[in-house]
C-alpha cells in the first residue's frame, strides 16, 4: 500500500453553477433567518458577554484586548471570539441589530466555504450545494444565529471551514508554509471554540476519503497502519494544539464550576446520555420540530430499554457502514465525522445543565449531511434516474427547511418568547425558571420572580442559583429574614462564592445582626476584594460602628 493523489472519477457538472450555487448560498440563509435582526439580546449570558461587560461594550481598547487574552467569559477562554464582540461594539454599540446580523453573515458564509470546500474535494458540484445549503438552512442553526453570545459557534466554523480548504491545498502540493497557514487557521478557530479540538481526526478522515491520500484496506491491518502513519505523523503537531485547548477548556470550566463530578452524573448515566445523545441528534435532523433553549439533563433517569436500543441503532448503522466500505466510503467518513465531532459536547465530560443543545450540532451535522445526500445521489445514478428529480426533491426538502426556520427565529425574538418556547418543547426546567424569575424582576414584578424561583426550586432544591434569586426577591421585598436561610444553604453548596456571602452580609445587616453581617463581609472580601455589595455593607458597618 502507498500514499498516493488521485483526482475523483466524476466530473464536475454544469459549470455555471460555480457562481450561481454561492449566491444561492448566500440569498437563501439572509431571507430565512432575516428576522434575527429585530431580536433582542437573551438574558441568558449576553448581558455577561456584551451589554454589562464595559471591556467588551467599550469596543477596541488596550484594556479590552488584554482582557480578551487573559481572562475567561461566561466559562470560556475564546479571545477571537471576545475580539469580535468588542469589534463590533466598537463599530456599531450595542445595538442588537448589527450583532445578530454578524452573526447571520458569518454563517451565511460559512454555508459557501462548505460548498467551496466539499466542490473542491470532490469535484461534485450539486451534491456539494445540496449538502451546504441543507445545512446552512436546518432549523438546528437557529440557536447559533440567533444568540449573539454564541457568535462562537459561526466564528469557529469559519476557521475551520478555512483550514480545511487550507488542508486541500497541502494535501496537494505539501509544505511548510500551506502547513503553517492551516495551523494558524486552525488556532484562530480554537481561540473562538474550543469544541475543535477534533480537527485533526477529521483530516484523518478526508485523508480517506475524498482526499484519497491512502487507501485503506480493512482486512489488512498492519499494511492499513504502515500506510496511514505517515499522515498520523504529519498532524502530530495539531494533535498537541488540540492537547493544550483542551485543558485550558477543562480548567475554565472548573474555575466557573460548570463541570460535574463523578458524585453528581455516574459515568453510567454520561455513557447513557451519550447513546441516547447520538441518537437524539439524528431525530432532531430528519425531525426538527420542538426545538428548546434548554433540554434538562436527564441525571439518571434515561430508561434502561432507551439505552439499549440506542446502543444497538449505533453500532448497526456502523457495521452497515464498514460492510459498505469498499463500494460506497462516503458513508463511513461521514458517519465518523458526526460520531467523532460530537465527542466534546456528548456528556462523557459533562459541563452546564443540559443534555444535548441544538448549538452542539453545527459542526457533526455536515458528516451526517454528507452521508445522506451522497446516499441519495449514488442511489439515483445508479437507477440512472434523472438529475432533476433528485434535484426537485432536494428544493422542496429545502423549502420546507426554510418554513420550519423561519418560524423558530421568531421564537427568538425576544428572552420570555425563547424561555416560554422552551418549557413547552423542552420541558420543565430550574435553568429556564430562574432566567423567567429574572425577567419578571426586571419588570418589577417580584411576586412573578419569586414564583418562578419556588418552581426552579420545585425541579432542584439544592440549585444555588435559584436559592441565590429567590433570597435576593425577598430582600429586594424587604423580606430579609426570610432570605437568610435560603442564602445560608446556597453557601452551604458553593462555599466559595463571593457573591452569596456579600448578599448575605446585607440581609443580616438588615435585621440588625451586625456580627454575622461583619463575618461575611469579611468572607466576601476575602474571596473578591472588589465585590461591590461586599464594600458598601462595610461602610454601613463602619458607619454605624463610629456612632
Amino acid at each position: 500500500m502507498k500514499q498516493k493523489h488521485t483526482k475523483q472519477s466524476h466530473p464536475t457538472r454544469g459549470q455555471s453553477g460555480h457562481y450561481v450555487a454561492p449566491a444561492v448560498l448566500v440569498l437563501l440563509p439572509l431571507a430565512a433567518f432575516w428576522r434575527v435582526t429585530l431580536a433582542d439580546y437573551l438574558i441568558t449570558d449576553d448581558p455577561e458577554t456584551i451589554i454589562e461587560n464595559p471591556l467588551v461594550l467599550g469596543g477596541l481598547t488596550f484594556a479590552g484586548i488584554r482582557f480578551a487574552f487573559t481572562e475567561t467569559v461566561v466559562g470560556h477562554w475564546h479571545p477571537v471570539t471576545v475580539l469580535s464582540h468588542q469589534i463590533a461594539a466598537q463599530l456599531f454599540g450595542a445595538d442588537p441589530a448589527w450583532h445578530h446580523l454578524i452573526n447571520l453573515a458569518i454563517h451565511s458564509t460559512n454555508g459557501v466555504l462548505l460548498y467551496l470546500l466539499l466542490r473542491r474535494m470532490t469535484e461534485r458540484q450539486w451534491p456539494s450545494f445540496f449538502v451546504a445549503a441543507l445545512f446552512a438552512m436546518h432549523p438546528l442553526r437557529v440557536e447559533s444565529v440567533a444568540w449573539i453570545t454564541e457568535r462562537k459557534d459561526v466564528l469557529s466554523a469559519f476557521f475551520f471551514l478555512l483550514a480545511l480548504i487550507a488542508y486541500c491545498a497541502y494535501s496537494r502540493k505539501p509544505g511548510w508554509r500551506r502547513y503553517a497557514l492551516l495551523s494558524g487557521l486552525f488556532v484562530l478557530g480554537l481561540m473562538s471554540k474550543s469544541m475543535l479540538v477534533t480537527f485533526p481526526f477529521v483530516l484523518l478522515l478526508l485523508d480517506v476519503w475524498p482526499l484519497r491520500r491512502v487507501i485503506i484496506d480493512l482486512k489488512v491491518h498492519a499494511a492499513t497502519l504502515r500506510a496511514a502513519w505517515p499522515l498520523i505523523v504529519e498532524k502530530l503537531p495539531l494533535f498537541g494544539l488540540s492537547l493544550v485547548f483542551g485543558v485550558i477548556t477543562v480548567i475554565a470550566q472548573g474555575q466557573r464550576g460548570a463541570l460535574k463530578n463523578l458524585e453528581t452524573i455516574s459515568i453510567g448515566d454520561r455513557i447513557a446520555t451519550a447513546l441516547t445523545g447520538y441518537v437524539w441528534y439524528i431525530g432532531k435532523t430528519f425531525w426538527p420540530f420542538n426545538l428548546a433553549f434548554v433540554y434538562p439533563h436527564p441525571e439518571g433517569s434515561v430508561p434502561w430499554w432507551q439505552v439499549a436500543l440506542a446502543a444497538i441503532f449505533l453500532v448497526a448503522v456502523t457495521a452497515w457502514v464498514v460492510w459498505r466500505w469498499r463500494t460506497q466510503p462516503y458513508l463511513l467518513i461521514g458517519w465518523l465525522w458526526y460520531l467523532g465531532t460530537l465527542v466534546p459536547v456528548i456528556g462523557i465530560l459533562q459541563a452546564g445543565e443540559q443534555s444535548v443543545a441544538d448549538r452542539f450540532s453545527y459542526i457533526p451535522t455536515i458528516g451526517l449531511l454528507i452521508t445522506l445526500v451522497w446516499l441519495v445521489v449514488d442511489v439515483a445514478e445508479r437507477a440512472r434516474i434523472p438529475l432533476p428529480l433528485p434535484a426537485a426533491f432536494g428544493a422542496a426538502v429545502l423549502l420546507v427547511l426554510s418554513v420550519f426556520t423561519w418560524i423558530q427565529v421568531e421564537v427568538w425574538r425576544d428572552s420570555e418568547s425563547v424561555l416560554l418556547h422552551s418549557l413547552k418543547a423542552g420541558g420543565e426546567s430550574y435553568v429556564v425558571r430562574s432566567n423567567l424569575g429574572a425577567l419578571a424582576e426586571q419588570r418589577g414584578d417580584f411576586q412573578e420572580a419569586r414564583q418562578h424561583f419556588e418552581a426552579a426550586l420545585r425541579v432542584r432544591p439544592d440549585h444555588p442559583t435559584a436559592l441565590f434569586n429567590l433570597a435576593g426577591s425577598f430582600v429586594k421585598q424587604n423580606q430579609p429574614a426570610m432570605a437568610i436561610p435560603l442564602y445560608r444553604k446556597a453557601i452551604t453548596i458553593q462555599p466559595e462564592d463571593g457573591d452569596v456571602h456579600a448578599q448575605l452580609s446585607l440581609a443580616l445587616f438588615m435585621v440588625g445582626d451586625t456580627e454575622g453581617a461583619k463575618a461575611e463581609v469579611a468572607e466576601a472580601l476575602r474571596l473578591g476584594p472588589e465585590n461591590f455589595t461586599a464594600r458598601e455593607v462595610a461602610k454601613y458597618l463602619e458607619a454605624g460602628a463610629s456612632q
